[in-house]
């Protein structure tokens, strides 16, 4: 029989779900900014290695930013060599 203290209830599984999120959401930046990339700029590259070649719009609707936002992140992600801009 499971003893009252060892039950897991739903708010405080929860807690352990967000801490859990807290920690490897912090982990994952931190990783991401080592490369020399910040949240937006990996969003970016993320939606990019997804779905193949896109349009700063395009990447803008999956990334769900502005478009001066968009635009920079595009121009760093250059900058690292990580994508190339082609001629519409």
């Amino acid at each position: 029989m499971v003893k009252k203290s060892d039950r897991i209830t739903a708010p405080r599984l929860w807690l352990v779900i967000f801490k859990s999120y807290r920690a490897l959401s912090l982990l994952a930046e931190r990783s991401i900014a080592n490369t020399g990339m910040c949240l937006t700029d990996f969003a970016a590259l993320e939606a990019l290695l997804h779905k193949g070649p896109l349009t700063i719009s395009e990447i803008q609707d999956k990334v769900r930013l502005a478009s001066g936002s968009m635009t920079a992140a595009v121009d760093r992600l250059e900058k690292l060599g990580l994508v190339v801009r082609k001629a519409s």
